[in-house]
């Protein structure tokens, strides 16, 4: 999923973490997994802003996620994601192109909308910072360090909804992705198959295996 594609990237902050769970953060993040995944469908509006350190550049962009299950439908204007599932396709919508992938070729948690809001329910370390203005702070700390691409995930949950209100990855090669979520809407009413890509809908687009 393209849309995420910049989230590729999780500095630790001086503190040791212990092997257990923080189980604050623990009770908070088993309550926020229950409420979101006893929703039939999760659409949000988001604004996403990419610090690219190497580029020295900054981008902000807005668009929205709908949510089935392992299904998923990004919209960014100028490009769009599809996924039944089983395949993901990123179509490009000036240039009317669509490339195609396995779910498997696109796994990584950060290109993932279904798995960044329940992103931290594996491969993570977690730790309870603070609340302030009915606002908890959860850092999250991926356990296999050689192997993940970024370091740090910081979590802001609206308490009284119960929600992810701001998702924040910092990556190891210092770019940083912040994704703010201005709309939270569960059970639209959504077809599944609007989540697969279909010639019918896209007739002039050119598929790219």
């Amino acid at each position: 999923m393209k849309l995420f594609l910049t989230i590729a990237a999780l500095a630790f902050t001086g503190v040791t973490m212990a092997q257990d769970q923080d189980p604050k953060a623990k009770t908070i993040l088993d309550e926020l997994s229950k409420k979101t995944k006893a929703y039939s469908t999760i659409q949000v509006e988001f604004t996403m802003k990419t610090t690219n350190k190497t580029s020295g550049t900054n981008e902000t962009v807005k668009g929205t996620a709908t949510m089935k299950g392992s299904k998923y439908i990004i919209d960014l204007g100028k490009q769009k994601v599809l996924c039944d599932g089983v395949k993901v396709w990123t179509l490009l919508m000036k240039e009317k192109e669509c490339t195609e992938e396995t779910v498997e070729d696109n796994s990584d948690a950060t290109t993932n909308p279904t798995k960044l809001l329940t992103i931290w329910e594996k491969g993570f370390k977690y730790r309870f910072v603070k609340e302030e203005g009915g606002m908890q702070e959860i850092h999250l700390f991926p356990t296999d360090t050689k192997k993940s691409k970024y370091h740090t995930v910081i979590l802001k949950i609206d308490k009284a909804k119960e929600q992810v209100k701001t998702v924040t990855v910092k990556g190891k090669n210092g770019d940083v992705i912040e994704l703010d979520v201005t709309k939270f809407t569960p059970n639209v009413q959504v077809e599944d198959a609007k989540f697969k890509f279909s010639k019918k809908d896209y007739p002039d687009f050119t598929v790219i295996d």
